[in-house]
């Protein structure tokens, strides 16, 4: 038999199974516990208990939609999922809330410059150039060969005991941006019509003959017009003036032979003379790029580990040039002798799928004679200022 009973609390009413009388029952729609009388008798004589004729069967609610949920409300999981509900909630609101306050504090894990100036003794942030310095040194007192290849290109790089106060100049840094693409396509018509003789670090023009055979004909040229204008008669046999008057249109002549139909560039130019002489002209910041190359070929050769004028990417390009100074000590030095600036040049190249990453290009002593300027640490009187 079952028993038709009201909630207390909600006015809902629900069946629930005779055998839990005296016990108390959950509402499946607030969730609260309502008492059940003790006997029958006080079932009958209850407003809000009543007998029902229906057969015996599991708990049943009169609204079908909150059936589902009496099982599960009366199981003792479901109530401790259900008080857990409102704890979840709570948790995840003050994880917001902590996020939202903390966050500007945890991102930053470096403190600014106006913080380092505003303290002193704070901890310097070490930018990518300088910290590829110090480890550039590190090897160097370690005599590690294959971190010193990694980290620079130098062929002979100096030999120090120790190291110390690494700081980079900003005075020194210098970024060049700009496109490529100028110098991609300056790039192929090279290919096409040099050669690269890296015995002498010039170019080969690809057909010798035909440049050969320009000039000869322009040669003849000339050579027609002079007998044309007697400037050879004059030469010869002429006053002073006249003789002094023709040499002077011959050798303007000649200069312009010279200059226009065979110049030194069409034969075995250099690179930089490549791009001074490029039609149409090259962009500041690609002209730029191009002379660094042509200033230090070998450099770039073993910062890009290809020749340079093989590059025909056409994206946006960044060369990054920064110095960094340290107090070292040589290697070889007496133990009275005092320590003496380095200062290293550091470059960094990114086109495409090109990035060098920072490598250390020079590294050169400061004058052994020469104190350091405490007062300044990335000038000494022996690196360019005066005592």
């Amino acid at each position: 038999m079952t028993i038709r009973v009201t909630c207390s609390h909600c006015q809902a009413t629900f069946l629930a199974s005779e055998e839990r009388l005296g016990q108390p029952v959950t509402c499946p729609k607030c969730g609260q516990s309502t008492s059940m009388p003790a006997t029958l008798g006080e079932v009958a004589r209850g407003p809000d208990v009543r007998l029902s004729e229906a057969p015996s069967s599991p708990p049943s609610v009169l609204f079908p939609s909150e059936a589902a949920g009496q099982d599960e409300a009366e199981h003792p999981k479901g109530r401790r999922r259900r008080r857990l509900i409102p704890f979840l909630l709570g948790a995840v609101g003050g994880l917001l809330v902590a996020a939202l306050v903390f966050w500007p504090i945890l991102r930053r894990t470096e403190p600014g410059p106006a913080e380092v100036a505003d303290r002193p003794d704070a901890p310097r942030p070490i930018d990518p150039a300088e910290r590829t310095a110090r480890a550039f040194l590190d090897a160097l007192v370690e005599q590690d060969a294959e971190t010193i290849d990694r980290l620079s290109v130098l062929k002979d790089p100096p030999a120090i005991a120790s190291f110390e106060d690494v700081q980079r100049d900003p005075v020194e840094d210098e970024t060049i941006r700009g496109s490529f693409a100028p110098l991609a396509d300056l790039n192929r018509r090279v290919a096409s019509k040099y050669t690269y003789d890296p015995a002498i670090g010039r170019f080969q023009n690809a057909n010798p003959l035909g440049v050969a055979a320009d000039f000869m004909d322009e040669a003849e040229t000339l050579k027609q017009e002079n007998e044309a204008n007697d400037i050879y008669g004059r030469i010869a046999g002429g006053t002073a003036d006249e003789q002094l008057d023709a040499a002077v249109e011959f050798a303007e002549q000649f200069a312009k032979l010279t200059r226009v139909t065979l110049p030194r560039q069409e034969l075995v130019p250099t690179y930089a003379q490549i791009v001074e002489d490029s039609d149409p002209p090259l962009p500041p910041e690609a002209e730029e790029l191009a002379l660094a190359f042509g200033d230090e070929t070998e450099t770039w050769q073993d910062l890009l580990g290809r020749p340079f004028f093989t590059i025909e990417a056409d994206g946006p390009f960044v060369l990054d040039r920064a110095e960094v100074v340290a107090t070292i000590r040589d290697r070889l030095a007496s133990p009275g002798d005092p320590p003496r600036l380095l200062r290293m040049s550091l470059v960094r190249f990114r086109l495409d799928a090109i990035d060098t990453g920072w490598k250390v290009v020079s590294a050169r002593r400061d004058d052994p004679d020469t104190p350091i300027d405490s007062s300044d640490p990335f000038r000494s009187p022996g690196l360019g200022q005066e005592p």
